[in-house]
């Protein structure tokens, strides 16, 4: 099984940027290529999806976005390769330095500070440069997990953590071969944050706390 280790200075910057996920109490099960690569991989896209809420962080010469999306049904894999595609389709239009994508259902919470833990079906946190997130030494392009099970009726999601190892999740974001981004609805929010000097903690926290 291909297992991906992520470095101590990585875990760290992560856990800047993704501190507001909490604790979803779903152990991490690194899952490799010969799950991922099979029947479901092929000809998938993710699903169709709705912005809830855009989030710019504003950081010296520096810009990351971090986007809430919902989905209705699906499963956990689905539900990655749609924060994949949307990742890579919000780089095309921003050209951010970072893009962060978090999946929640449909059903789930609606304001920014219950957006975290079990709320959260999927992850993906996508560095196009590495070199342009000098916080991490030896960043990798993708950061990405989801959660096993669907998400039960109040939209929060109990299961497995599993994470996909980097270089799995960039050969399935290179297999997505329709690029297209979340509808925005009317009234969808968009926040600007100033982050502060080269603090790897520098995104802010959401919720408030630390997972």
């Amino acid at each position: 099984m291909n297992i991906f280790r992520p470095s101590r200075k990585l875990a760290l910057v992560l856990g800047g940027v993704l501190v507001f996920c909490g604790a979803t109490g779903a152990a991490a099960v690194y899952i490799g290529a010969e799950k991922l690569l099979g029947p479901t991989f092929r000809g998938a896209n993710g699903q169709k999806c709705t912005e809830v809420k855009t989030v710019l962080i504003k950081k010296m010469d520096r810009q990351w976005i971090r986007k809430y999306v919902s989905t209705n049904g699906g499963d956990g894999l689905s539900r990655m390769k749609t924060a994949l595609r949307v990742a890579e389709k919000t780089f095309e239009a921003e050209k951010p330095d970072l893009v962060q994508v978090v999946v929640l259902d449909v059903n789930g919470p609606k304001d920014r500070a219950n957006m975290r833990g079990h709320a959260i079906g999927a992850d993906v946190v996508y560095i196009p440069d590495p070199s342009r997130v000098p916080e991490v030494e030896g960043a990798a392009v993708f950061s990405a997990h989801y959660i096993d099970r669907p998400a039960n009726e109040t939209g929060l999601f109990y299961g497995e953590k599993i994470v996909v190892p980097s270089e799995d999740a960039e050969r399935i974001a290179a297999s997505i071969d329709d690029k297209f981004d979340c509808s925005k609805p009317e009234g969808a929010v968009e926040t600007t944050a100033a982050a502060h000097g080269g603090d790897a903690h520098a995104a802010p926290a959401e919720g408030g706390g630390h997972g």
